[in-house]
């Protein structure tokens, strides 16, 4: 049970952090292949992280999680912070774990 809630506990910031520093050339909307070139440079450990992920296989990406409103590192603060909520379906035991764990009591947006 403790793995199952490290490794969410892992995903869900790795995830969280993968989506901080998209860049794009240009400052369009970019793709998840520019975000991943992106942090693949500046947070290495968290792309590593994503790739041997499930959620990489089957194509959940930053957008999926932090919604497409940031483009660049100088619009970050416009990335969605996720909740454990969008991810019950899937994940229904790991959410109630986090649930009623610490982390749950953090001030969410």
């Amino acid at each position: 049970m403790h793995a199952a809630f490290s490794w969410a506990l892992r995903v869900l910031i790795s995830l969280t952090l993968l989506s901080l520093v998209l860049t794009s050339q240009n400052g369009s909307a970019h793709t998840a292949a520019q975000g991943v070139n992106c942090h693949s440079k500046v947070t290495p450990n968290i792309v590593s992280d994503w790739r041997l992920s499930k959620h990489s296989g089957i194509e959940v990406t930053c957008v999926d999680c932090h919604g497409d409103q940031d483009t660049s590192a100088s619009d970050v603060s416009k990335a969605e912070i996720p909740t454990p909520e969008p991810c019950a379906p899937w994940h229904e035991t790991q959410v109630t774990q986090f649930k009623k764990g610490k982390h749950a009591l953090a001030k969410l947006p």
